[in-house]
């Protein structure tokens, strides 16, 4: 698998907020909540845009059902300092992933429960859209492939060749390219 550095291909949206999430609006920016702390992770339900997931700094996630009226916490763990990225399955909404620095946290019902599997530090997570079951994973320790919806990883780059990979994408015709910053 090539594993090429570019960082222009990688598409990055930086939301800028006192310290809660917003919504885009077209001239100006509502504060959606929840507040208390900085929102470093967010993810959007691939079926039902009115549940999304937000993920703090100094651990844990939040989730909503209504389109952001309320929140409630799905993952809070002492031990976590930082939820890095999360992510909903493409064809599965009920799968859902949150990278940490204390491990990569699945949940197979929607963010009611969470599991620890995988590597430590994961950063940046990426479907193959061409087959779902598929999945990248990458932070410190290198990057990691999936290919049973993220119950098993093998370790596919080692960091000495890609050091703490930030963001990740899988090419949605040639899946053979991954893409990382």
């Amino acid at each position: 698998m090539r594993i090429p550095r570019l960082l222009p291909f990688i598409l990055s949206v930086a939301i800028f907020a006192a310290s809660s999430p917003c919504w885009a609006g077209t001239d100006s920016w509502t504060p959606l909540g929840p507040t208390g702390g900085y929102v470093q992770s967010l993810a959007f339900d691939s079926t039902n845009p009115s549940t999304s997931y937000a993920g703090f700094q100094f651990g844990g996630v939040y989730r909503t059902t209504n389109g952001g009226n309320s929140w409630i916490v799905t993952l809070a763990d002492t031990d976590i300092w930082e939820v890095y990225s999360l992510a909903t399955h493409p064809t599965n909404s009920s799968i859902v992933f949150a990278g940490t620095d204390k491990s990569m946290y699945r949940s197979t019902n929607g963010g009611g429960s969470w599991s620890p599997n995988g590597p430590l530090g994961i950063k940046g997570i990426a479907f193959s859209l061409a087959t779902p079951s598929t999945m990248y994973v990458g932070g410190e320790q290198g990057v990691f492939k999936s290919t049973n919806d993220g119950a098993n990883w093998t370790l596919t780059a080692y960091n000495t060749q890609i050091t703490d990979e930030t963001a990740l994408a899988v090419h949605p015709v040639d899946t053979a390219n991954l893409y990382e910053a």
